[in-house]
């Protein structure tokens, strides 16, 4: 008890008043010290933090505010189980509301998640399926075949050429009817003479009078001397499918000849490449290319330049297409005997414009087959 005079610290207690009722209940709480009742089914476990509570010995009267023990009531709280911070072990309504709140914590922790209602299954998409292993497949079944003469000679050159050029490509179509007629009407002429007239030597022909006007598609180029050597001669190339590979003989002097001349010269060169009688100079010392797939029924190809040329015009198949001869105001259609041509070129040596002016020039000796074969 508390004296007059005492000094008092804030929260002590100064005095209990007591009634009837809370005598009875604090002989209930009193007495559930000492006989704890068992838990009831289900019911959450206290958290850890009270169960490390300090121990009260058996038949102790609990001390407690008034504030404490109604709100204790209030919140169906067991006193006992509260611990005490006040002077001399007394029970706060502090006290009782950190346990309170150290119960809801706990329960809360202890809680079963909340789990949504089952929702419709939905069909998973099926996984692709596993890539297998690629197999082994037994030696037998392989063949080695070692790069040797032409083959080899012609896989070290194709890369070098495609390694060391900047390749560029343009094509066209171009209507050569007027020319088709023309070889039509005069090749049994060479035939007559041991030869064939194809379209081929009218091409080389035409190439050569364009590589006089665009002489820069007839050279070679030096980058350590920083030099593009033009030739001011015409050595014409004409690329072979052979039994052995990839053979290019070489037509010397081909401004010299005449078309017709051209035609028997080629017609010889080839039959003695493809029985292999032609000599290591026939095949040598090209100044430009061209190749003729045509004849195997492609459509057209992108050449890769022979090195160390810088240019090589590609042929493909002559055929009958429709094509639309006049303007808006005033045209027709007709068959026209079309060639489609690609000129694959080196860029450091020259550029688009320069290519579309060589086309346009070869175009142009193409449509008059007279004047070509005219020419010396």
């Amino acid at each position: 008890p508390v004296k007059v005079g005492d000094t008092v610290r804030v929260g002590e207690v100064l005095m209990t008043v007591e009634t009837e009722d809370e005598g009875e209940a604090a002989g209930a709480e009193a007495a559930a010290v000492s006989s704890p009742a068992a838990a009831a089914p289900g019911a959450p476990a206290a958290p850890a933090a009270v169960a490390s509570r300090p121990a009260r010995e058996q038949g102790a009267t609990i001390k407690a505010a008034p504030t404490a023990r109604r709100l204790a009531k209030k919140l169906g709280i067991d006193l006992a189980e509260v611990p005490p911070s006040g002077a001399r072990g007394h029970i706060t309504k502090a006290d009782v509301e950190r346990y309170a709140e150290q119960l809801k914590a706990g329960s809360a922790a202890g809680a079963p998640a909340k789990t949504e209602a089952p929702r419709p299954a939905v069909e998973a998409a099926p996984a692709p399926a596993a890539r297998t292993a690629r197999p082994e497949m037994p030696a037998e079944l392989e063949e080695h075949i070692p790069l040797r003469s032409i083959r080899k000679a012609t896989a070290e050159h194709m890369q070098r050429s495609w390694r060391e050029i900047p390749h560029v490509v343009l094509e066209d179509r171009i209507d050569v009817t007027k020319l088709e007629r023309f070889r039509r009407r005069h090749k049994a002429e060479v035939e007559a003479a041991g030869g064939k007239l194809t379209l081929l030597p009218f091409v080389i022909k035409a190439t050569v009078a364009a590589l006089k006007k665009h002489p820069r598609f007839n050279a070679t180029i030096d980058m350590e001397r920083g030099e593009i050597i033009q030739k001011h001669y015409y050595n014409i190339g004409v690329a072979l499918d052979s039994a052995r590979g990839l053979i290019v003989p070489v037509i010397p002097n081909a401004d010299r000849m005449s078309v017709f001349e051209i035609a028997l010269y080629l017609s010889d060169l080839i039959a003695r490449v493809r029985d292999g009688k032609a000599s290591p100079e026939e095949l040598q010392g090209g100044t430009f290319t061209v190749t003729n797939i045509g004849s195997l029924g492609a459509n057209g190809l992108l050449a890769m330049i022979n090195h160390p040329e810088v240019a090589i015009l590609g042929m493909g198949p002559g055929r009958l297409e429709p094509v639309i001869v006049g303007d808006l105001d005033d045209y027709e259609v007709e068959a026209r005997y079309v060639v489609p041509f690609t000129l694959t070129f080196d860029h450091r040596v020259n550029d688009g414009a320069d290519g579309a002016r060589f086309l346009a020039t070869f175009r142009e000796l193409l449509s008059d087959p007279e004047a070509l074969a005219l020419k010396a």
